[in-house]
């Protein structure tokens, strides 16, 4: 009985402060202090961070008990009387439009005398201009349109408003359910998360944005801001950074619309990888080219795309397969360097582009009527006026790929290593980027820019970003080294850089 007790108050406490969240907020943060101080590499007894900050305190001219409270809150943070083992959340919430709005921090309390205390100290060391009151069982403290209110189980500290009562009032009522965001199927989404932090947005309150008609113009027919959400979380562990969005369905129509989404999301073939390398970007496409008609001509009432373009692009989207892949793999003189095939059913793509541009005296064909070049770049005779290409393109159909390649050579050739197929994940599209094509391009640049240049290089290893299925995606960036997270990874150089 008494585990059972015990678990139950647990349960219970770590809503005290998700339920001062007003239901209506557009915006909310969830921060997992303990979890971000772990994978931050400030917790621990041998933290260099720590100490760094210890020093920071001790030379500060305060109170001698004001110091001591702040060195002790450094190694055991909730001795600050916020019980910061529970997630605190930051919200806004409010019509931005009508300049009717408030954000507030609020979270679980661990103690209320030692809140209590640290604030008297605090005031004792700034004079007698503000004071900490009390009212109905919770005390607060006001300071230039911002206010701290707490009791025994929360506290909030945020916008004041037009009157404290009214806020302090407002605070109760939540806290006893009436107007809280507990329950609410995103927040509760994102409340099951695992990350350091999450960020959850709701449409209904995004609709109250500045400039927002407009995106809800182009939601196809049957969707609306209001009946959706976005759930974020931004995970660290060691070697690797992590974000995942998703969307989170109010509405049949929302939840259709996203399981259409995923089904027109294929998986990436191994054979978009024969031609392209890792030395740089890459990236891979495969959907469904119906559903992307679908897309575009949902999206041509709010682009204003008249019928005979409407047209010209279902016979575009008829002759495509759904594939693309892309490899950047360097920089020249003229610019980056890039190859891109497109999948396509016959040449007829490739026979518009080339008209298209021929109409602008803009190619040259070498012989293949598969196959021209396109200029590039220029040089011009300063004395004749004369500009004559100096570097071509290659634009072409080839093996039910239309593609162009800023390098003739290039052009479905195999790279000298294997594209890393396995590592590729989700479906319909995966995006890759190798970090350590930046020591090929240090000769190119100097001063800070170089070195900024080099030091991202021996940090990073390589970032992807992927689709989901069920209206998730993926970005992770990873770190050479394996042992330590990217955040005490650049701490680690930072520290070394300014030493």
């Amino acid at each position: 009985m008494a585990m059972l007790v015990a678990l139950l108050l647990a349960s219970c406490s770590k809503q005290k402060g998700a339920a001062l969240v007003p239901e209506d907020a557009m915006l909310v943060m969830r921060f997992d202090v303990t979890k971000l101080q772990e994978k931050c590499g400030i917790d621990g007894k041998n933290s260099e961070v720590k100490d760094w900050v210890k020093e920071q305190i001790k030379d500060m001219d305060v109170d001698k008990d004001l110091r001591k409270k702040l060195l002790t809150i450094v190694d055991d943070p909730t001795a600050s009387g916020i019980d910061l083992t529970e997630p605190v959340y930051l919200y806004v919430s409010g019509n931005v439009k009508r300049g009717d709005f408030d954000g507030g921090l609020v979270g679980a309390m661990a103690s209320e005398s030692d809140l209590t205390s640290l604030l008297e100290a605090a005031l004792e060391e700034a004079g007698d201009e503000f004071s900490l009151e009390e009212q109905d069982g919770v005390k607060y403290l006001e300071a230039n349109g911002t206010v701290m209110v707490y009791n025994g189980d929360w506290f909030y500290l945020g916008s004041a408003g037009k009157d404290v009562d009214d806020l302090i009032e407002q605070l109760k009522e939540r806290a006893g359910g009436n107007g809280s965001i507990v329950g609410n199927k995103a927040f509760e989404q994102m409340c099951s998360k695992d990350g350091v932090c999450q960020l959850m947005f709701q449409g209904a309150g995004l609709e109250e944005l500045p400039d927002m008609d407009q995106v809800a113009d182009m939601m196809p027919d049957g969707l609306e801001l209001k009946d959706m959400a976005g759930v974020v979380d931004f995970i660290l562990d060691e070697g690797e950074a992590v974000v995942t969005s998703e969307l989170i369905a109010f509405s049949d129509e929302w939840q259709d619309y996203i399981d259409k989404a995923s089904e027109a999301m294929k998986p990436i073939a191994k054979e978009q990888t024969k031609f392209v390398s890792d030395k740089a970007l890459s990236c891979f496409v495969n959907i469904d080219p119906k559903e992307l008609y679908t897309y575009i001509k949902q999206m041509a009432k709010v682009y204003g795309i008249d019928s005979e373009s409407l047209a010209q692009i279902k016979d575009v989207c008829n002759r495509l397969d759904g594939t693309l892949s892309f490899d950047g793999y360097g920089i020249s003189d003229n610019g980056p360097l890039f190859t891109v095939y497109v999948g396509t059913k016959d040449n007829g793509a490739y026979q518009m582009l080339k008209e298209a541009m021929a109409e602008n005296d803009s190619t040259a064909t070498d012989g293949d009527a598969d196959k021209c070049l396109i200029p590039m770049d220029y040089d011009y005779d300063w004395d004749t006026g004369e500009i004559t290409p100096s570097s071509w393109g290659e634009l072409g159909y080839k093996n039910g790929q239309t593609y162009f390649s800023m390098d003739s050579d290039n052009a479905f050739s195999a790279p000298e290593k294997k594209y890393p197929t396995g590592e590729i994940k989700g479906t319909g599209i995966y995006l890759r980027f190798n970090f350590s094509c930046f020591k090929d391009y240090l000769d190119q640049v100097d001063g800070s820019a170089r070195e900024v240049m080099e030091a991202v290089g021996k940090l990073f290893d390589y970032a992807e970003t992927y689709y989901e299925d069920g209206g998730k995606s993926v970005f992770r960036i990873t770190t050479k080294d394996k042992s330590k997270t990217p955040v005490e990874a650049i701490a680690k150089y930072v520290k070394k850089y300014l030493n």
